[in-house]
């Protein structure tokens, strides 16, 4: 409202409460430790939060901790610091100076004379084993009977209504990762007024998340939202979180409108300008998956069936590599005998796209089949060990596809590994030169969980997912696509592939919301629609456009066609 008074106000008078504020929303804090205390809208009053679940503003998680101990008050004193200037409140909590092992914490509250404000967190660790999760806030309290929707960013986009919070549901989800995950954001109304939680970028830098509704430690009136950072932090270091925005605004089209702004989607390259001269044919181009198993042509007998397919099209080729699918990565060239040499191939995608149809190969560079030529004959002094992600007991990560009737291990290779990226080098030559291919699908980076990488190449544990988004920008002209996708991949894909409706059709997403308490919500289109293009899954058959429901639910979420 124009009439509200924007400046920034602090005052600690009150004996108990630390209060901040400007003319949208007001927040109360703990005097004794900083914990939350409410979250109020200033214009009508409203308390859109409690306070916190567990009287803390932050806490830590690892496995050395006695279960259910509170980080914030592991012997953590408190003090606090008001930056008129700034308009910053800092919440400082050192430890006991006489402890030998210990966490040092700083929290800033940035106020703004706009509907938001930031909290950011720097943690030294000195506890002798690795941090965890990193909560922040560590648990926000709602009256679930006046929560209306809330709003999570898994693609195209859901809402949870309002039967999700009545039976009281829990759901927490992680970012980046399945079921395709596109942002560090939540959204709630509550109350009337929308609230909105999400981590400002910092470059490409990948920061993995989790965030959702716990129902688990609050009362029958209550509902818990939590969000937690998940840096791997080893003793002896020092990480800063991203900044972390609440945002109180009026409904999802404006607080969409704000994240797609702060998290610098707006400022991206357009679509027009990624796709160049291909921008209005392949606007105009469901996708054609053609699996050559069950094409069962040879590349030379292709010129028939494209003859007879509506036309412009985008021919996505998949199962071509030695042995079929998921089978000899990363050595996809030569293809199967079975179906013609490499030339061949070439000669087929030439032969598409003079009929005027874009060609997409598949690829999966995230994943080497164990028996591929590749890994059987590494270079001297290259072993398995520094081609591979290292989980946690610092052991190749291991994967079988097909099991157990069809078995067949391969490993996660690690993106930073020097091997990896030259083999990967070789393949985008392969696919762009020898292939003259119009994108490149590379499977699995915009879906994959954010492991935790020890391969010494990485540069810290959780970098394994920030290592692909680098992959993306290297090879960004070679227009590629992925599974699913997440908005650190934007500037670099043209195609992301996968949504909900895939999900739903399998039985998946009533187990995770319940049935009936949730809806589909174009929220990826809405906020990087004219930034990156959106698919059905480009496997999944469920969800390829074979009826009127799966037409309607493209046309309304803004998702491509695919056959």
């Amino acid at each position: 409202s124009p009439t509200l008074d924007p400046r920034v106000y602090f005052d600690d008078h009150d004996e108990k409460l630390l209060v901040a504020g400007n003319g949208y929303y007001e927040i109360g804090l703990n005097k004794s430790n900083g914990g939350i205390a409410y979250i109020r809208q200033r214009a009508s009053g409203a308390e859109i939060s409690r306070g916190s679940s567990n009287g803390c503003l932050w806490s830590v998680a690892s496995d050395m901790l006695p279960s259910g101990m509170k980080s914030c008050a592991l012997g953590q004193a408190f003090s606090y610091a008001w930056s008129e200037s700034g308009s910053r409140l800092t919440l400082s909590y050192p430890p006991d100076p006489a402890s030998k092992r210990f966490i040092d914490v700083t929290v800033t509250l940035t106020l703004s004379r706009e509907p938001w404000f930031d909290l950011q967190l720097t943690l030294q660790n000195q506890l002798g084993y690795d941090s965890g999760d990193v909560n922040l806030p560590a648990g926000l309290i709602f009256d679930h009977a006046a929560t209306e929707q809330a709003l999570l960013p898994v693609l195209p986009g859901i809402t949870l209504e309002k039967p999700f919070f009545e039976q009281r549901r829990s759901y927490v989800a992680n970012y980046p990762g399945w079921p395709g995950v596109f942002a560090d954001l939540i959204a709630l109304k509550v109350h009337g007024p929308t609230l909105a939680l999400y981590a400002l970028p910092e470059g490409d830098r990948v920061t993995p998340a989790r965030f959702g509704f716990d129902q688990v430690g609050c009362d029958t009136k209550e509902m818990c939202l939590v969000h937690a950072f998940r840096p791997r932090l080893p003793s002896g270091q020092t990480w800063t979180s991203p900044r972390l925005r609440a945002l109180l605004t009026t409904g999802w089209e404006a607080a969409i409108a704000q994240f797609r702004a702060d998290d610098g989607l707006e400022a991206g390259p357009a679509l027009e300008e990624k796709l160049g001269r291909r921008y209005a044919q392949t606007l105009r181009s469901p996708l054609y998956k053609a699996d050559t198993a069950q094409v069962g042509l040879a590349f030379s007998q292709y010129a028939p069936l494209l003859d007879s397919l509506p036309q412009p099209g985008l021919l996505h080729v998949v199962a071509y590599s030695p042995g079929g699918f998921d089978r000899s990565y990363p050595d996809l060239l030569p293809p199967d005998p079975r179906w013609g040499t490499t030339a061949e191939m070439a000669g087929m995608f030439q032969q598409a796209q003079a009929r005027g149809f874009l060609v997409m190969p598949y690829t999966n560079p995230t994943w080497w089949d164990g028996q591929s030529f590749t890994l059987q004959n590494l270079p001297s002094g290259i072993t398995l060990r520094d081609v591979a992600a290292l989980g946690v007991g610092h052991d190749p990560i291991q994967e079988c596809y097909g099991c157990p009737n069809d078995p067949h291990n391969g490993y996660v290779v690690s993106p930073f590994a020097d091997f990896v990226r030259v083999r990967l080098d070789a393949l985008m030559r392969q696919m762009t030169t020898d292939m003259t291919s119009d994108m490149v699908f590379e499977d699995q980076i915009g879906a994959r969980p954010a492991v935790l990488d020890f391969n010494p190449a990485s540069p810290r544990p959780d970098a394994y997912l920030q290592g692909w988004v680098e992959h993306a920008r290297a090879n960004q002209g070679a227009r590629l696509a992925t599974e699913d996708g997440f908005d650190r991949l934007v500037d670099y894909e043209v195609g992301f592939h996968g949504s909900t409706l895939l999900s739903e059709r399998r039985g998946e997403a009533d187990g995770w919301w319940g049935a009936n308490t949730w809806r589909p919500y174009p929220f990826g289109g809405m906020a990087a629609g004219d930034r990156v293009l959106f698919y059905q899954h480009n496997l999944a058959p469920e969800s390829f456009t074979h009826n009127l429901s799966t037409l309607t639910w493209n046309a309304a979420m803004g998702s491509l066609l695919s056959y």
